[in-house]
């Protein structure tokens, strides 16, 4: 059974005019769904489609979602193009930031980022006013900073930044991503993060994608469509982890299962969960699914690797060819298990919302449901491009938000003004809790159990599973003691105790890293069960399968027992299994026992 997501409600671009393409970037929603913010990037009213922001703010009265004001930048110019890639709102709504990435300050089209304020957010009139414009460091000029829009940390404290055409490392078109910090009472340039070392292509284009914070400002993560890793153009997620001096630093590149040439992964903003343990990225072109029709990949932290495991690509049942899954980006909820991304280019360009849920941080993600834009005739309204924006969530993912920016707004706000639509509901439905499939690496009821085999056993994971499966030498439920019949000498990996005592004793191990030690048989005797009363160098009756370290085989040499009974020969060109170094070294030692019947030594 889907979500119980309730019919929408309609944000018309109040005061809007022809052509104003609202909520064609990502619309921005605080964490009680009570401030919505939506771009308008080709209004006028600064100038020629200098661009500008719309709020709405819950009525306390009546619980509804009112218009509340339009914000400008009063140094905007014509074609700045402010909101056009969306707006980020902090937790409590008192911040709102938008980009105009073709503003100019010093260089020409260097972009800007503008954070506005509420004053006395605690009052109904409480009204926004422009608090900082961002500018890059130091730019060339055509920076295009803010191209794929700018994020608010949730509590104001940091804000964050692309500029995909900046020149660096000798190339154009390189890009970087930058981040403020709110120090005193403005924001103030903090750092550059450029991409690592391993990247292969010259034209990555490093903040065309919106970059996002988790919640906790952990994990900062960014799309870089351009990225060569896994093929031409194939694209990535870059992370980066805050160190222990409150700087970012580059910690990994993450990449789409089953990639391939162009396939676009991280063109459309990315997500990540509150705790940075979860992120998820759309690959628009992929075919994994049908002919560009897209994909959507999602990495889940692994405590035991101390990194992110890549699952398996997610689709939709009724993936046609060229939709472009992903195009929109995605978006997650804060505890990482509910996931929407959109299709802004389906049939005739209507539009559609995918989400998909998982019940526990350890299942997997299954289709959900599917949004759709419908007329009153319950056809699907064309070319107003749905969710071309991508979807916005409230923390609790009780608030949904998108936008149609082609459709025309019913309040006559001019042909292709855009709408922004929210979408709500009551409560968690009963199936929300079922589980009914789970991530690998973890098995049992409820998906409950976390299998850490320490690199010497494979994971026999979902509801049915087992748990760690073993290799032949270890066992216990993490794969951490040796079998019957091996040992673990000095804390090393456990080897086979035939190889230790020389067949002619038992291997016994008193714990896990201790010392293992031999009970020889027989009138064997020794550290290894080697002697034998009366023989010197090699003693007692050997075939040419017994085994030795190479040490013992460089030490014992040739020779001939007291009695005469045993030689011991050493033939170089033969193999023989050094347990030193694990692998079949060259040189072997025979042994042969006179035999009294014959008069003759045999083997």
């Amino acid at each position: 059974m889907p979500l119980p997501y309730l019919p929408p409600v309609e944000l018309p671009n109040v005061g809007g005019g022809e052509g104003d393409w609202m909520g064609n970037g990502r619309i921005g929603v605080a964490d009680d769904g009570n401030t919505i913010a939506a771009g308008v990037q080709y209004d006028d009213e600064i100038g020629f489609n200098a661009g500008a922001v719309k709020v709405w703010i819950r009525n306390t009265t009546t619980h509804q979602l009112d218009f509340f004001q339009k914000l400008l930048d009063e140094d905007g110019a014509n074609d700045d193009y402010l909101g056009s890639a969306g707006v980020s709102i902090n937790r409590n709504g008192s911040l709102i930031v938008a980009a105009a990435y073709f503003c100019t300050n010093t260089r020409s089209r260097e972009g800007c980022v503008v954070v506005w304020r509420r004053q006395n957010e605690n009052t109904s009139d409480g009204q926004y006013v422009r608090l900082s414009r961002l500018y890059a460091p130091a730019p060339y000029g055509n920076d295009y900073l803010g191209y794929g829009g700018a994020s608010v940390s949730r509590d104001g404290t940091k804000v964050v930044s692309g500029a995909y055409n900046y020149f660096y490392d000798g190339f154009n078109e390189c890009g970087v991503i930058y981040v403020w910090e709110w120090v005193g009472n403005s924001y103030q340039y903090s750092q550059s993060l450029y991409a690592p070392s391993s990247s292969s292509s010259a034209t990555l284009q490093l903040g065309s994608s919106l970059p996002v914070f988790s919640a906790d400002m952990s994990v900062l993560v960014a799309g870089v469509k351009y990225d060569d890793t896994m093929g031409g153009n194939a694209g990535a997620v870059y992370v980066w982890r805050l160190n222990a001096t409150e700087q970012y630093e580059n910690f990994a590149v993450l990449t789409l299962a089953g990639a391939s040439n162009s396939d676009a992964l991280g063109a459309g903003p990315v997500a990540v969960s509150a705790d940075g343990n979860v992120i998820a990225a759309g690959a628009q072109n992929s075919d994994l699914f049908g002919q560009n029709s897209g994909a959507v990949q999602v990495w889940v932290w692994n405590d035991t690797d101390s990194f992110y495991s890549q699952q398996e690509p997610l689709g939709w049942d009724s993936a046609v060819k060229g939709e472009g899954m992903g195009a929109g980006g995605v978006t997650l909820d804060d505890s990482g298990t509910l996931l929407a991304s959109t299709v802004p280019a389906n049939a005739a360009r209507s539009g559609r919302i995918l989400l998909w849920w998982r019940a526990c941080a350890e299942c997997a993600f299954r289709n959900h449901t599917e949004i759709s834009q419908l007329d009153e005739y319950e056809k699907y309204y064309a070319g107003t491009y749905f969710g071309g924006g991508g979807v916005g969530l409230a923390s609790a993912a009780k608030i949904m938000v998108t936008g149609a920016p082609y459709k025309d707004p019913s309040d006559g706000g001019g042909e292709k003004g855009g709408v922004a639509y929210v979408y709500s509901y009551p409560t968690t439905p009963s199936n929300i809790s079922d589980c009914d499939e789970c991530l690998p690496g973890y098995f049992g009821e409820k998906c409950a159990h976390a299998c850490a085999c320490n690199g010497h056993g494979t994971c026999d994971y979902g509801l049915e599973g087992r748990g760690c499966v073993c290799s032949v030498e270890y066992g216990g439920e993490n794969c951490t003691v040796c079998s019957l019949g091996y040992f673990k000498a000095d804390g090393g990996s456990c080897e086979r105790c035939n190889y230790r005592c020389f067949e002619h004793g038992t291997c016994t191990d008193e714990g896990e890293g201790t010392p293992s030690t031999c009970t020889c048989t027989g009138n064997y005797a020794g550290l290894f069960c080697m002697e034998v009363e009366g023989y010197w160098g090699l003693q007692g009756v050997h075939t040419p399968s017994d085994v030795f370290t190479y040490d013992q085989f460089v030490s014992m040499g040739e020779g001939v027992s007291g009695d005469g009974t045993l030689i011991v020969g050493a033939s170089p060109g033969d193999d023989y299994h050094n347990p030193g170094s694990g692998q079949w070294d060259k040189g072997a030692l025979y042994a042969f026992r006179y035999e009294n019947t014959t008069g003759a030594y045999s083997e």
